[in-house]
């Protein structure tokens, strides 16, 4: 997974909203936040969050393989019927679940940080 193509898009997305973020807190420390710092920090989310996200998104869907084989060869996270709580739980389904959710969840959040932000 390491080599997926999806994880340097992914790295370099979280780095770059984290250095941003954190040069700008202490920036604001000091009382010195020059102008190009700010409209990183407000703008730079316009690009890093999709890139950051379908990253997620890519590489959480490639290893879906690797997941389902380790909670057949496991049962990782799962609890398989019947047992004493009458209740099921697939780790593997949930992973799946969670994809699907992740589209319409990343326009919800980034509809709102776009609205912190007045743009």
């Amino acid at each position: 997974m390491q080599t997926d193509f999806f994880v340097k898009p992914l790295l370099i997305a979280w780095s770059l909203a984290e250095i941003t973020r954190y040069a700008f807190f202490v920036a604001k420390q000091v009382d010195i936040v020059p102008y190009p710092l700010l409209w990183l920090r407000y703008n730079a989310f316009i690009i890093l969050y999709p890139l950051g996200t379908a990253s997620e998104i890519g590489v959480s869907y490639r290893a879906l393989p690797f997941m389902k084989e380790m909670v057949a060869r496991t049962s990782f996270m799962t609890l398989r019927m019947p047992n004493s709580l009458n209740f099921a739980f697939d780790f593997y389904l949930v992973m799946v679940s969670c994809l699907f959710v992740y589209i319409p969840g990343m326009h919800c959040h980034g509809d709102g940080t776009v609205h912190r932000t007045n743009l």
